[in-house]
This record gives C-alpha cells, sequence and structure tokens, in this order.
C-alpha cells in the first residue's frame, strides 16, 4: 500500500512575499494561487504577506489550509499596512518578540519567527512610501544588530521596503551598504510594482531559485525564493492503527455480550477479583469481535476541493484582464478597469457558491451532521493549529529524545510536582470544620439506575488504557447493566473500589512557551468508562446526602447546582456597593491556587470526609478510591516503520500517584469541594469560592485599619493552605481597593516572606474584567474587540454556508459572549459600543448594509438585542433566586385592590452606583415586566418572556421602562 509526502524537498525552504492590500479578503485567491504554485511543483513553505491591512484581532481570522499564522504586525490606529509570517503547519517555531521594541507605526512595521531547527530568523517589513527613512533605517539596523549578535544566524528578510534598488539613490545605496555590513544580499533585481522593484526578499543564505510572479493579487508581483535548508518533510498522509467498528462487528459483539450469563462473576465474594472477570471477558469479546486495522489519514482539507480546473483557469483570466488594465492607455483604462472589476465580481461569487455546494455536500455526506457543521464553524473561528510533536524534551539538565524516554520524563514531573510540597502533617484545627451527626449510606443501585447512568455519560472517543469508549459501553448498555448493578453494590457493601479502574493514562497538551520544557504542558487523564459509571452512582448519593445536610458553604459556587460564575460575580459586586454605599471602606483578595486539584492529601480528605458524615463503609470505600492510583504518560509520533508512515503510541512505565483528586474523574470536583469547604471559617471577611478560585472581600468602617485586616485575613489564609497542603501563587494573587471617584486611594502594603503582593486597578475575575470604581469600561472594551473579528466571520459563513448554520454560529459565539455576566454589566453608561458591535454582527449575518435598520432585523431572526438579553437575563436571576429580592410588603387592602401583584420591593441607596447595580436594577426590571409575565417562574417564564421580548426589540431601557406608558 502506497502512502504520500508532499515533494517539499528536505533541504528546501521556498519563501513566498506579497504585498497584498488586504489580506482578510482575499485568502480565496491566495488559496488557488498556493495551489497553482503546488500543481507546478513549487511548495511553499512559508509566506510573508506586506500591506495586511489587519487590526488588531483580525489575525484571528486568517484561514489557509495547511498554514498557520506565526507572527504578525497591525496597525494600532488605522486600517491600512500591517506585515504577517505564515507557517506550514508541519514547521515549528517561535516568535520573535524582540521585534515588538523596534517595530514602528508606518516607518518600520515589521514581525519575525524563528525556526530554531534550523537556527534561521525570517523577519517581514513593511514601510510606507513617505514615512520617516531616518526611523527606518536606525530601527533596522538595531535589530539586525540585535539578531545577530548572539552568533552565526541564518536570516531570511522579505517585505515591501518602498525603496527602488533598480535605480542608484541614497537610500537604495544606503540599504545595499546596510544588508551588506551582515553578510545580507538582495534576490530580486526585477521590477515588482510597474517598473521599480520596491519588494525585496534578501539573506545570508545560499539561494538557488529567485523570482517575480504576476499574481493580480494586487499592484504588487510576488517574489519566491528557493533555498537549501534542511526542513522536516510534511506528514499529510499516513497510517494509523484502528478498531474496525463496522455495523457487522458491533452487531457481533452485542450478540456476543447478550450471550452471556456472567454466572461465575455473580457468586465470586471479593469485588476486585469479581470485576477483573468482568472486565477480562469483556474485553475479550471487544478484541475478538473489534480487530485492529491500518486506516490512512489523509489531512488534506475537503474545502479545497472548490479549487477546481475552472477556477485555476477562471483565476489567469482575471490576472490577464488586470495586466491588460495595468499596462493601458490612458483612454482604454477606465473601460478595461470595468471589464476587470466586473469580472473579478463574478469569479468570486462563483468561488463563494462552490464553496458553499462543498459544505453542503459535506454535510450531507457525513453521518454525523451535527458534527460535521460544527466542524465548519470552528474551521472558521478556532486559530488553525499543528500537531503537537516531541521531537526532544529537556528534563534534569537532559535533553531527551527517544519517545519512551519523553513518556517516562513527562510522568516523573507531574507526579513529582505534587510530591515536591508536601508540607509538614499538621491537621487542620477541628473547630474550623463543621461537623455533621448523621452519616451517609450507600444505598444498593438497580439495572434501571445504571442504564440511565450509562446513556447521560458523554459520546467522546477518549479511551482509558483498556481502550474502551464511551461509545462502545453504551451500545450493550441493556446486557451489562445488570451485572454492573450487582458489581457496584459488591463495592458499596464491601467498600472497596475496583484495582483495575485506578488506572490512568496522561496526555501532554501543550499550553505555552519553550515546547522542550515540560512544564509548558498540562496533563489531560484519560480514566477506564467503567470507573466513570461506579464513580456516577456515588456522585448521585453523595450529592443527594450533601444537599439534605446543607454541608457545602454558601460561599461556593463552583461544580454546584443553580450556582455559576454570573452568581459568584453578582455577590462580589453586590457586597462591594452595599459597603461603598454605607462609607465602609471595601477591598478584595484574589488567591490563585497553583494545581490545587493535584496538591490534595489523601489522609486530610478522608479526616474531613468523616467529619461530613462519610463514616464506616462509605468511609473505606473512599479510601479505598484514593488509594494506590497508578498512571502513565501517553505520547503519539508519527515515524517510519517498514517504509510507511505510522502513528504510533508510545506509554511510560506505571507509577503510583500519591496526592491528588483523580483528574478527568467524575468524584473529583465534588471531593476538592469537601476538602476547601472549611476555608471560609478561618475569616470573619466575606469568602467568595468558584472551585479553587478564592476571593476574600475585607470591609471596614475605619479606612485606616484595612490594611491591617487585609494583613490579618492574608496571613490566616496562608495558613490554612499550608496545613492543607495547597500552594497559593504569590505572583498572581491581587489585591484591589474599591472606592468612588472621590475618595482617595489607600497605599496599601501587603508583603508575604518578603514578596510584595500587587495591588491593582483592573482585574479579570471568572471571565469578567472588573475595575476599583465598578466601571465596567475594560470589560466593555474587552468584550467589543473579542465580537469585532466575527463581524467577519458572520459574513464569511453566511457566504458560504446556509443561514441555519450561520445562526448556529451566531447564538455560540456572539449570544454566549453577549450574555455572560451580563446582569453585572449589562446597565453600564459604555453599553451602547457593545451593542454597535452586535448590530454589525446582525447585519452580517443577514447580509445587510451597513446603515441598515436593525429593528426589523432582530424581529423577523427572533433574536434579542443587548438591552432585551439584559431584561431577561436579570428577569431569571430574580427568578432563580428569589431569596435575594424582598416582595413589597402589603399597607392595606384597598391599596392591594390599586396596586399590580408580584412587585418586589426597590431598596434606597447613597449612590448613584447602589441605584443602577444589578441588585436595584433587576427590582426595577423585574416590576415593569407585564404583570402576566411577573408571577412565572422556570422554563415557562423563560419562555415567554423570550416570545414577548422578541416581538418588542428595545434597544434602551427607557425603552422598556416607558413601553405602555
Amino acid at each position: 500500500m502506497s502512502f504520500f509526502v508532499p515533494n517539499q524537498g528536505n533541504n528546501n525552504l521556498i519563501l513566498f512575499h506579497q504585498n497584498i492590500a488586504g489580506l482578510l479578503n482575499k485568502l480565496d485567491y491566495l488559496q488557488v494561487t498556493i495551489q497553482e504554485f503546488i500543481d507546478s511543483g513549487t511548495n511553499i513553505s512559508i509566506i510573508c504577506a506586506t500591506e495586511t491591512f489587519l487590526k488588531s484581532g483580525d489575525e484571528k481570522n486568517i484561514r489557509l489550509i495547511d498554514f498557520q499564522l506565526a507572527a504578525s504586525y497591525c496597525r494600532p490606529r488605522e486600517r491600512r499596512g500591517g506585515a504577517c509570517i505564515l507557517v506550514k503547519n508541519h514547521i515549528q517555531f517561535n516568535p520573535i518578540k524582540l521585534t515588538d521594541e523596534y517595530a514602528t507605526y508606518k516607518s518600520f512595521e515589521c514581525c519575525g519567527i524563528e525556526i530554531k531547527s534550523s537556527n534561521l530568523i525570517i523577519l517581514c517589513i513593511y514601510r510606507t512610501p513617505k514615512s520617516n527613512i531616518e526611523h527606518f533605517f536606525t530601527n533596522f539596523e538595531a535589530l539586525l544588530t540585535r539578531l545577530m549578535k548572539k552568533g552565526k544566524k541564518k536570516i531570511i528578510i522579505a517585505g515591501d521596503l518602498n525603496i527602488d534598488t533598480l535605480i542608484s539613490s541614497v537610500n537604495s545605496n544606503r540599504l545595499i551598504n546596510m544588508l551588506h555590513y551582515f553578510n545580507i544580499s538582495l534576490h530580486i533585481n526585477e521590477p515588482t510594482r510597474l517598473i521599480a522593484c520596491i519588494d525585496h526578499i534578501a539573506s545570508n543564505l545560499k539561494v538557488t531559485n529567485a523570482s517575480v510572479h504576476k499574481l493580480g493579487l494586487s499592484d504588487h508581483s510576488g517574489q519566491t525564493a528557493k533555498f537549501k535548508i534542511k526542513l522536516k518533510k510534511s506528514t499529510l498522509q499516513w497510517f494509523e492503527t484502528r478498531r474496525d467498528f463496522s455495523k457487522e462487528n458491533i452487531n457481533k459483539f452485542y450478540d456476543c455480550i447478550s450471550s452471556l450469563s456472567f454466572s461465575d462473576i455473580l457468586t465470586e465474594e471479593n469485588t476486585d477479583d469479581a470485576f477483573n472477570q468482568f472486565h477480562s471477558l469483556f474485553s475479550l469479546f471487544y478484541n475478538l469481535c473489534f480487530p485492529k486495522i491500518e486506516v490512512k489519514i489523509n489531512k488534506k482539507n475537503y474545502k479545497t476541493k472548490w479549487i477546481t480546473k475552472g477556477i485555476k483557469k477562471s483565476c489567469k483570466i482575471k490576472r490577464h484582464l488586470f495586466k491588460l488594465y495595468e499596462t493601458a492607455n490612458k483612454n482604454d483604462k477606465p473601460l478595461r478597469r470595468h471589464k476587470y472589476k466586473m469580472y473579478a465580481k463574478t469569479l468570486r461569487r462563483c468561488i463563494l457558491g462552490l464553496q458553499e455546494q462543498g459544505n453542503k455536500k459535506y454535510v450531507m455526506n457525513s453521518k454525523n451532521k451535527t458534527k460535521a457543521v460544527w466542524n465548519i464553524i470552528t474551521s472558521q473561528v478556532s486559530a488553525c493549529s499543528s500537531r503537537t510533536e516531541f521531537e526532544e524534551i529537556r528534563y534534569n539538565g537532559l535533553n531527551l529524545a527517544k519517545p519512551t524516554e519523553i513518556a517516562n520524563a513527562f510522568n516523573n514531573y507531574f507526579i513529582e510536582t505534587t510530591n515536591a510540597n508536601l508540607k509538614s502533617n499538621i491537621c487542620p484545627s477541628k473547630f474550623t470544620i463543621d461537623s455533621c451527626q448523621s452519616s451517609m449510606f450507600l444505598s444498593p443501585t438497580s439495572s434501571d439506575e445504571i442504564f440511565k447512568i450509562i446513556m447521560t455519560l458523554k459520546n467522546s472517543n477518549s479511551v482509558g488504557y483498556d481502550n474502551l469508549s464511551t461509545k462502545i459501553i453504551k451500545i450493550v448498555a441493556i446486557p451489562i447493566a445488570s451485572v454492573l448493578s450487582h458489581l457496584i453494590n459488591k463495592s458499596f457493601s464491601q467498600g472497596v473500589f475496583p484495582t483495575c479502574l485506578k488506572l490512568s493514562v496522561v496526555k501532554p497538551l501543550y499550553k505555552k512557551g519553550d515546547k522542550k520544557m515540560p512544564n509548558n504542558y498540562r496533563p489531560i487523564a484519560l480514566i477506564p468508562v467503567f470507573s466513570k459509571i461506579f464513580e456516577k452512582a456515588v456522585h448521585n448519593r453523595l450529592t443527594s446526602f450533601l444537599d439534605k445536610m446543607n454541608i457545602i458553604k454558601k460561599e461556593q459556587n463552583g461544580f454546584r447546582k443553580n450556582h455559576n460564575t454570573t452568581l459568584a460575580n453578582y455577590n462580589l459586586i453586590q457586597s462591594i456597593i452595599e459597603s461603598l454605599d454605607t462609607k465602609t471602606s471595601a477591598a478584595a483578595l484574589f488567591l490563585d491556587m497553583s494545581k490545587a486539584f493535584d496538591f490534595v492529601e489523601h489522609k486530610k480528605l478522608i479526616s474531613k470526609l468523616e467529619n461530613y458524615g462519610l463514616r464506616g463503609s462509605v468511609k473505606d470505600w473512599f479510601i479505598s478510591y484514593l488509594g494506590n492510583r497508578i498512571q502513565c504518560v501517553e505520547i503519539n509520533k508519527i515515524e517510519n516503520v517498514d517504509g510507511k508512515l505510522m502513528k504510533t503510541e508510545y506509554r511510560s512505565v506505571y507509577k503510583e500517584n500519591k496526592y491528588g483528586v483523580p483528574q478527568g474523574s467524575i468524584l473529583g470536583p465534588i471531593l476538592f469541594l469537601l476538602y476547601i469547604n472549611d476555608l471560609p471559617n478561618m475569616t470573619k471577611h466575606k469568602t467568595i469560592l468558584f472551585a479553587d478560585d478564592t476571593t476574600f472581600i475585607i470591609t471596614t468602617k475605619n479606612k485606616e485599619q484595612l490594611e491591617n485586616e487585609i494583613n490579618l485575613t492574608f496571613k490566616a489564609a496562608m495558613n490554612w493552605f499550608n496545613q492543607n497542603n495547597l500552594k497559593v501563587n504569590i505572583d498572581k494573587t491581587k489585591i484591589m481597593q474599591f472606592r468612588t471617584h472621590q475618595a482617595p486611594k489607600l497605599d496599601i502594603n501587603i508583603k508575604y516572606e518578603g514578596q510584595l503582593i500587587e495591588s491593582v486597578q483592573t482585574l479579570k475575575f471568572l471571565g469578567i474584567i472588573i475595575d476599583e470604581h465598578c466601571t465596567w469600561k475594560n470589560h466593555i472594551t474587552y468584550v467589543c474587540e473579542k465580537l469585532s473579528r466575527f463581524v467577519f466571520v458572520l459574513r464569511r459563513l453566511r457566504e458560504t454556508v446556509s443561514y441555519e448554520v450561520a445562526l448556529e454560529a451566531y447564538h455560540a459565539y456572539v449570544g454566549s459572549v453577549l450574555q455572560y455576566g451580563l446582569i453585572v454589566w449589562g446597565n453600564c453608561t459604555d453599553i451602547n459600543f457593545a451593542f454597535k458591535i452586535q448590530k454589525k454582527c446582525i447585519r452580517a449575518l443577514c447580509g445587510a448594509d451597513f446603515n441598515d435598520s436593525c429593528r426589523p432585523l432582530f424581529k423577523s431572526m427572533k433574536l434579542l438585542t443587548l438591552t432585551n438579553l439584559y431584561i431577561k437575563q436579570i428577569c431569571i436571576f430574580v427568578s432563580d433566586h428569589p431569596d435575594f429580592f424582598p416582595a413589597k410588603p402589603l399597607v392595606t387592602v384597598k391599596a392591594l385592590r390599586k396596586r399590580p401583584s408580584n412587585l418586589l420591593q426597590l431598596p434606597t441607596g447613597r449612590l448613584t452606583l447602589f441605584k443602577k447595580n444589578a441588585f436595584a436594577m433587576a427590582i426595577k426590571i423585574y416590576n415593569a415586566l407585564p404583570e402576566d409575565l411577573r408571577g412565572l417562574s422556570g422554563s415557562l417564564l423563560k419562555s415567554k418572556l423570550q416570545s414577548w421580548l422578541v416581538e418588542h426589540p428595545f434597544y434602551s431601557l427607557d425603552e422598556y421602562f416607558t413601553y405602555g406608558t
């Protein structure tokens, strides 16, 4: 069987530069151009683009198949100029941050990357024609000096410098002499725009070929240069071993499992032995029914199929028409320009039409149509990323390259980081833990319950050490539910968790930074599916007991029903504003825990569980569940095996992990909540918890005492963390003093072990940017920047997919951003900036002109304006938390007859900030609802309110409050 490797050439790098005069609008033409280069045998590795016209945030919208954005410069103000570098997905690189120091608006717009494996630097530069030439040469020379200082470096420079080197001038001679000083030569000596050579590729490398191409992408020609540099070959196709999950095999597996009686398992007394027999039997038939087969993986994206022979021919005609227009005399120029423009518009419509047809065909031919739709959406939204390749890892001063060595290094690192944080075995003071006199009981489960548990598990292709996925377990849920119910009941009664379910497979996920350093990877643990079934049965009973006994503190908002980040943000802001309104000094201490889930000490956790009522066999079960857990690290590598590119799995040796709650588990989060449940008891000040995010709100009537109170609270918290083996990241721990604009800022100086805790004016808290005055200006800016790029995405989707798919993308990416935490920031003075962006998104979604009214569009699409989203969110919040909002007291029966029902008591406050905050606005908005809506709750309120708001697209709260008057 053959396999394909692109003719990249192991010792060749081909760089392409183009002044493109607007990158986003020409991505399709650029894609065709790249394909034409490939057809001619020129496989481009690096693309340098200048005059990209990108503004901050637009970089994320660059979608070029098989390429990823490596570096970019975007103008801070006007939308022109700019430069960026795109590299083939298989090339490993690092952006050069040094360019940020020298990049200058208009005169020296540059970005750069370094390909470490080849010791190669690539710079992309743009300079406007009338910019300060002295700034250009000064910054260019200073940057080259810094880059070349550390030793012999290979360097390639590409860009539009607007210096014509075909004529002798002061600037052209100065450029040539400066480059010669660094042993750099210019490789382009033909005109790139009209009769001038102002676009350049230069290097200190040997060039085998450099040429200019009239591509019609702009009024500049493109340039390519081929360099002799050793690069890793691209692997667009490879083989990997997979199970054969054909319909025939699935039916065979179901029949085999259904025919088993499991009689020996039902009579086995020991839980471990019984489950091992079941697991061995299940795995035996799994391996027999689903044999391993070799599958060829083709990474050539389906979306390139729109590049047909006709499109390529039409692009050539377009280039020819552009050439005719460019070379026409003055009299013929208007007519030829018109012909070129009309043809370009027609070609654009053809390209979009073919893409839409391709997307529809892809969805129709997909087995999972929902997944196919989201593949299309995410391809336009999510950044392109290359596969994580573990070429080399640096661990304990050694460079490790063998896959097994890399896997073992990762496993050692992940386990050692938890062991290194082990504190003294001082147990926390007993008085801080609220004891529960009642004891939990693990009531027996049934086959019906187990069946429901299995069917509610998320469908996932991820597998544990036994290679079993949830999809396979769901296929045979009915025949195995009874035996699993028996095994789980035996586990409950004996207080034993099966040993073979304590094995975890960990996969390192790259975050950022140097890819050779293990600390730049996050461990993702995969546990067996059967473990999740056992855990879910226990979780149902544990949460029921905890809720009944009110054990979890009200301060905890994470991993709890009817608790979320919005509630945590509301509690924080409401406490702060109430304090400011009563002239009380207020500050918040935001603590950042490092790998909190990994540092949980099992003995302390079991001690706390016993105190909360998990005693006897329940306690034994959790001791068994937490103890003797082992893990290995798995990495994948594509390598040549017997002449074939094969994806191979490598696993480290198994090692015991003695600390932490199991990652990827169902019980892990709730166990962590119980571990830190007594944290609020160590302070008199209000605490807000969201899982491991810990915030203390310190208030005092005497502002001189504020620093002292913060210091006492911080020391008490650090004492608690030390006693419980948890680590606080002091560098990320912040203090914020909240105050009115008139109040003076206090000089708060808090230190821990000689390190100063930073006092900040703005901070992101659970996804919401808050500031010391609660004005929300920074959060509005953040929201606007996030949404701005979706205007382009929605317009693009609307042109290439159905309206329904584009609408789904709007809800997922625009609606979700606008709704997140809206109840706390939806009444700020700058809200109209976000509303304007929303209207731009709506126009893009509908294909409307920029000046079309959006009011009828909101109504026809049944979408809510930002004001209506705020009204809906805040009314639902009132309905979900009635204990926060007291009802208006009755005065007389006569008054009751005249007054509308279900009104809330409006509070009185001193500050405008108090009158505009979420608490006061919630009451005003809820009271202004139509009377027939105020009495509703739950899903009925949501649906009725949604329908009413769709019919009344309010643009402001004033419109809402005056409606019907």
